[in-house]
């Protein structure tokens, strides 16, 4: 009878942590959210003027925007930002994405992760020379394989791939994927 009495104090505090643990979010779940650094700003690179052009709204922007992503289909420019949708907790993610203008893909290519448990993915698409969320060293190799390392908090990836010279706004513009990964409750800046 006593082992009794000890176990069940025991149960009803494994029973409270548990649901306390879920009602606080401690067992999320992995997700993915998709952002576009939406407008258009006025700029230097390498001593000349130029526009950068992310509108979503503009087909010399974003407007032709398609990222694909397993099991939850293609979005369009009119579909993101996109809310948080659940992903696999393991394996790899393979992301395609395509811009058009005038009908004509103009840039293209895919971004590959593996994939971890409660992790918030955040996936940030701009049209730009140069990627604005993200603190990144251009190796030339990198640049070939479409694949930069990044060293900005919580980023993870970061993918670039050139737009056509026909549709480029203007020399080296390219269209970037910066993969951020968030542990929920973690510190990454100043703490």
């Amino acid at each position: 009878m006593r082992a009794l009495f000890r176990t069940v104090p025991a149960l009803i505090i494994v029973l409270a942590t548990s649901s306390c643990g879920a009602i606080l979010g401690v067992f999320r779940g992995a997700s993915l959210e998709i952002r576009v650094a939406d407008g258009t700003y006025d700029t230097e690179w390498q001593h000349q003027p130029i526009t950068v052009n992310s509108s979503l709204q503009d087909e010399q922007g974003l407007a032709g925007l398609e990222i694909t992503v397993p099991g939850e289909g293609t979005f369009t420019a009119s579909d993101v930002p996109t809310k948080k949708f659940g992903v696999p907790e393991s394996g790899g993610m393979t992301v395609e994405v395509r811009l058009r203008q005038e009908g004509q893909v103009v840039a293209s290519g895919t971004a590959s992760w593996q994939l971890e448990s409660d992790v918030e993915w955040r996936l940030e698409v701009e049209r730009v020379h140069y990627p604005q969320t993200a603190l990144i060293v251009m190796n030339p190799e990198d640049v070939l394989a479409n694949r930069i390392q990044c060293y900005w908090f919580r980023c993870s990836d970061v993918w670039a791939f050139p737009i056509t010279a026909e549709a480029a706004n203007y020399p080296h513009e390219r269209l970037w994927l910066t993969l951020y990964r968030i542990h929920p409750g973690e510190c990454a800046d100043v703490c």
